[in-house]
């Protein structure tokens, strides 16, 4: 279901999608996991919490290099149903890292398992910021492609002290950024 602002002219109308009360916008970006049984789990989840986009990401250490996309459609827009969301979260097919790496936003954040000062979510200011963070594969970015998103100005993300498959790590960034946004 989604949410429209109606103006209404004589005989015609205009209608303008509205997001109900969402101020920001953010997109995760995850490679899928070798057991696709996994990622869609962590999309239904992540729907249902509320996420904005979802993109996916194919790295040099993905096991997965394909996904059927009408199939995490038809997930999406079953669990926006189920939960009553006021809106159908964008859905973006598998890319390569290197086209995927280029998002726009304000603020950009990778979550990898190298030892590094990381930043944590809680400490960012999110206010009307759009916001995109990467997750990587099962094994991890590989470091050319960790030091690939440092230059094109993504800081490194802590996701807690313990190290967390690649479903947890994405319901973990969608559900922390949901309650601080």
């Amino acid at each position: 279901m989604n949410v429209f602002i109606a103006n209404i002219n004589g005989a015609t109308a205009n209608l303008t999608p509205k997001r109900a009360g969402i101020a920001i916008k953010y997109c995760v970006v995850i490679a899928p996991t070798k057991q696709i049984d996994r990622i869609e789990w962590m999309i239904e989840k992540a729907v249902e919490i509320g996420v904005d986009e979802l993109s996916f990401l194919k790295c040099k250490n993905s096991e997965r290099v394909s996904m059927k996309m009408d199939r995490i459609q038809k997930i999406v827009e079953s669990e926006v149903k189920q939960s009553k969301q006021a809106f159908i979260p964008k859905v973006n097919p598998l890319e390569e890292f290197k086209k995927v790496i280029n998002g726009v936003a304000d603020i950009k954040l990778i979550g990898h398992c190298e030892e590094e000062v990381k930043v944590a979510l809680k400490d960012i200011e999110f206010k009307d910021k759009i916001i995109i963070v990467l997750i990587g594969p099962e094994g991890d970015f590989a470091k050319d492609e960790i030091d690939i998103a440092r230059t094109l100005g993504y800081k490194p993300l802590s996701l807690g002290n313990t190290r967390l498959r690649t479903e947890t790590a994405g319901l973990y960034v969608v559900q922390a950024l949901s309650i601080l946004t």
